[in-house]
């Protein structure tokens, strides 16, 4: 199976990113590499802690919505991210 960045390179999920950074300086791309690995933290704590991020009136079935569906699926979205941006700057190399 591709993986992410071979998807991407080929037109497919992630091909924007491809396109908005493979013109960019490798310093710039490391730096969204460090941004999204930063929010795939902050995610994890959210998943850990949901009250500390939510407002006090979010019901527990919103909550269970963000716990279980929401945020895992931003996690994932971001680590594809890093995937196709360090792909980037292995091809370089």
């Amino acid at each position: 199976m591709a993986d992410d960045y071979e998807i991407a390179k080929a037109g497919g999920k992630h091909a924007g990113l491809i396109d908005r950074n493979d013109g960019m300086p490798d310093h710039l791309v490391e730096k969204s590499i460090r941004s999204l690995e930063n929010r795939i933290q902050i995610h994890k704590a959210k998943i850990a802690n949901p009250r500390d991020f939510v407002d006090t009136s979010t019901t527990d079935v919103d909550i269970g919505y963000l716990v279980n569906s929401y945020w895992p699926k931003e996690i994932a979205t971001y680590k594809s991210e890093v995937k196709v941006l360090r792909g980037i700057l292995k091809d370089r190399k």
